[in-house]
């Protein structure tokens, strides 16, 4: 996808998007592992598309902690209390 048509959507699309996306790379990931994939390069534009989407997100001002660091694990990432724990710590 090219990067003019991803900064025409909107922001909740985007996040729409983006969480798309990395379902397709998990699921091809665990594609390749099992048997051969017809085209392991889809792999690579799928990488190339979540970082164009992560760009345009801190473009429009949507930090990566309103993105990576989700309680209710909307795209698949989450603080553990261990990890907060370790930091508070550290600091």
């Amino acid at each position: 996808m090219k990067a003019a048509e991803i900064r025409e959507k909107s922001t909740d699309e985007l996040l729409t998007l983006l969480k798309d996306t990395k379902d397709k790379i998990y699921r091809l990931r665990a594609q390749m592992t099992a048997s051969k994939v017809d085209n392991p390069k889809l792999l690579t534009f799928l990488r190339k598309d979540v970082a164009v989407i992560l760009t345009i997100l801190r473009e429009r001002g949507i930090g990566s902690e309103n993105i990576f660091f989700k309680k209710d694990k909307t795209l698949g990432y989450h603080k553990s209390s261990a990890w907060e724990e370790e930091n508070v710590q550290a600091r």
